[in-house]
């Protein structure tokens, strides 16, 4: 498939965190015991929390060999380490925690694998959760905001209903103070300081202005208390309740995600090649991130007719809009499954999607 990724440096840990909700993925694909999963790498959580849905097998992939890179590495902690080690490498208990963790993760990787995760935690010693070039950039914006919008900002997280929160946005949030720096600080420019200006060839939307639109209709439909992806875009691991955490990343989970990795598989390949592939034949379920999000129309609606035709096993697949709305077209209705996608947009994602879209190959 050709994407803009082609064009970009694959040379950098980019995300460090899955901004798609692992409950949209689920309900997306529902995982069942014989799966064969296939998942975009990214930062490895929504891979690990398919390690946690219990399917035979799960492949992660990614084109970005530093993504599987920080995968491994984790797995490297969850296989050999207790959690308070685990913890700390993601920066929950704060820098001091994050040396104590590093100090005991380093004697135990593999030699050529030492420096590189030295010289990483030197560069970012608050943790991994915090360390990707997108994560750094989003994070900039609370600190560009006044003590007083600030403030308000953690108060919309104490609102106890939709209503009582939509109705606090509307009069102490979105006036210009807040709407104007937050249209300015994600707009399009700006964005390429947190994604490489490639990713936005085929974008017809522009960041800024979507981005706050959809702010407003999260605030309407989801309670941001609950919400793990709104407090950590805009306070990072400031406020952040554990009972939030994604599941990979709960105590609670840490043994079974431990028992699970020898079904774990890590390849670095273009995920619609791999799907056509010999070895991609036995994948039943593909979480793709928003990976078509840097395709043409032409080349998307080429991919999932290939996809489509694939000799294989039956394939349901999910995929995340951000600011292209690639597969709404008619002549997609053969393989869309629109009542599994509503199902999906109902679960916890980030604010700033368009849309979660289902398709199912027979």
């Amino acid at each position: 498939m050709k994407t803009a990724f082609c064009e970009v440096a694959l040379d950098q840990i980019r995300y460090s965190l899955v901004w798609e909700g692992h409950r949209a993925l689920s309900t997306a694909l529902s995982f069942r015991a014989d799966d064969h999963a296939l998942v975009i790498t990214s930062a490895g959580c929504n891979v690990l929390n398919t390690l946690l849905a219990a399917p035979c097998r799960v492949t992660a992939i990614d084109v970005n060999p530093f993504q599987n890179r920080l995968l491994r590495f984790k797995t490297h902690v969850i296989r050999d380490h207790p959690y308070a080690t685990f913890r700390g490498v993601l920066g929950l208990d704060g820098s001091a925690a994050v040396a104590e963790a590093i100090a005991e993760v380093l004697p135990t990787l593999p030699p050529p694998d030492r420096p590189f995760w030295r010289a990483f935690f030197d560069l970012h010693s608050e943790g991994l959760l915090l360390a990707g070039r997108l994560e750094q950039y989003l994070h900039g914006f609370f600190d560009i905001l006044s003590p007083k919008l600030q403030a308000a900002l953690g108060e919309l997280t104490r609102c106890e209903s939709r209503e009582a929160q939509a109705s606090f946005f509307d009069k102490v949030l979105d006036v210009p103070a807040f709407s104007d720096r937050f249209v300015r600080y994600f707009n399009n420019r700006n964005l390429s300081q947190g994604r490489d200006a490639h990713l936005y060839t085929y974008a017809p939307e522009h960041g800024g202005e979507v981005f706050y639109e959809r702010l407003k209709e999260f605030v309407e439909r989801q309670l941001a208390r609950d919400n793990f992806h709104f407090r950590f875009f805009f306070f990072g691991l400031r406020q952040l309740n554990d009972v939030l955490l994604p599941p990979c990343y709960r105590e609670e989970n840490y043994g079974a995600l431990r028992a699970a990795l020898p079904r774990l598989e890590v390849v670095t390949a273009e995920a619609v090649s791999y799907l056509l592939s010999e070895q991609g034949a036995s994948v039943t379920k593909a979480g793709l991130s928003n990976i078509f999000e840097y395709t043409s129309q032409a080349d998307f609606k080429e991919s999932i007719e290939a996809l489509a035709s694939r000799t294989g096993k039956p394939l349901r697949l999910a995929f995340w809009n951000l600011l292209n709305d690639q597969g709404q077209e008619q002549c997609f209705d053969p393989w869309r499954d629109e009542t599994r996608s509503a199902q999906a947009m109902e679960q916890e994602t980030c604010f700033y999607f368009g849309a979660i879209r289902v398709f199912r190959m027979a």
